[in-house]
């Protein structure tokens, strides 16, 4: 493998030698993922049955979050090798505790541009404050500025071997 690295060949997906455990795995990488948005909306109906209309709206706004999540992960993973406590610092200190303790954090949180488009859908839950366009335009934006930049930065990646 060394040898084709240093050589710069690009083989073909058959070409590349499979680990010891594709075959063990092949069951669960052969179907499709299941949807996070059901499993938030199955389990909103599982602990409040009586509101059904609140289950949809906490899975639309999770779903909405989860994506802009995705993306901003993303765009830090093709940053820097260390996306994951930097992701990790976000949600706890940004998201969590300023996001608690200072009110104008609320426009530049996630969680709360996800909660907002919740609270337009049903009344039961309590919108921040930020307004449901703010929270569409401002979860768009970021969804696709973080793609692109991954995307961009994907393409000009060049795998090097052990030196």
């Amino acid at each position: 493998m060394r040898e084709v690295v240093e050589r710069r060949q690009q083989l073909a997906v058959r070409q590349v030698p499979g680990g010891a455990e594709d075959h063990q795995r092949r069951r669960v990488n052969r179907q499709s993922l299941k949807p996070l948005d059901e499993r938030v909306l199955i389990a909103g109906l599982v602990l409040d049955s009586s509101a059904p209309g609140e289950a949809v709206a906490w899975a639309l706004g999770g779903a909405v979050a989860g994506t802009t999540y995705t993306a901003l992960f993303l765009a830090l993973a093709a940053l820097t090798r260390h996306a994951v406590v930097i992701g990790l610092l976000f949600v706890l200190l940004w998201e969590g505790l300023l996001g608690g303790l200072l009110s104008g954090i609320r426009w530049l949180a996630i969680g709360a541009w996800g909660q907002e488009i919740a609270a337009s859908v049903s009344d039961a839950v309590t919108a921040p404050g930020t307004g449901l366009l703010y929270a569409v335009l401002a979860a768009t934006i970021l969804t696709v500025g973080s793609l692109w930049f991954a995307g961009d930065r994907l393409r000009s990646f060049t795998l090097r071997g052990d030196e």
